[in-house]
């Protein structure tokens, strides 16, 4: 190229700037900044998580309003198959902490080793007297992203987040009449498919 240059210098100012302004262009046509189009990132479209799935955990939290006060705590529900719930709840910084089970259509609180119906429970709790209402084998279809069957309770999904192979309720409001229920749901683990 340099040699090409200084034979048209040799014949004459117009050889050489015809022979220049190609080069340049050509040079600048490589240095041409990428297009300023906005990209769009192609996310990934996840099927919702079946309303009867299990094995499945969740951890997060929730706060209860009714006419008694408000009271909020800390969850871990485990639900081992679809006949067993285990919900642990627990105050700030994990105080005073319940556990409750769920084999079949019995609910048990347990203190320490000792199972205890969950309606003594009820009397000492606004979390429970409230909640005493629905069973933990229908809420825990509410989690999952499963209306209400029946039109005295609204449930309402209100943000999804990706969980493994699902997409799956991140915050879902329950209400019913003067009482509203909202839960954060922070952790999803699902067994992988089989």
């Amino acid at each position: 190229m340099t040699s090409a240059l200084r034979r048209a210098s040799q014949s004459g100012p117009w050889r050489s700037v015809a022979v220049i302004v190609p080069t340049l262009l050509m040079l600048a046509g490589c240095a041409v900044a990428p297009s300023q189009e906005p990209t769009t990132v192609a996310t990934v479209l996840l099927p919702r998580a079946p309303t009867d799935l299990s094995p499945w955990s969740a951890k997060g939290k929730l706060s209860v309003q009714g006419p008694q006060g408000s009271e909020t705590a800390r969850f871990h529900w485990q639900r081992p198959d679809a006949d067993h719930d285990v919900i642990v709840l627990s105050g700030p910084l994990s105080l005073n902490q319940q556990t409750i089970r769920r084999t079949g259509e019995e609910t048990l609180w347990m203190e320490g080793d000792i199972e205890k119906p969950l309606t003594e429970l009820a009397r000492s709790s606004l979390f429970t007297s409230d909640t005493a209402l629905i069973s933990p084998a229908v809420l825990g279809t509410w989690l999952l992203g499963a209306p209400s069957p029946s039109p005295e309770w609204t449930v309402t999904v209100t943000q999804w987040q990706p969980a493994g192979q699902w997409e799956a309720p991140s915050r879902v409001i329950i209400r019913h009449d003067d009482m509203e229920i909202r839960v954060v749901i922070t952790k999803w683990h699902f067994s992988p498919l089989p």
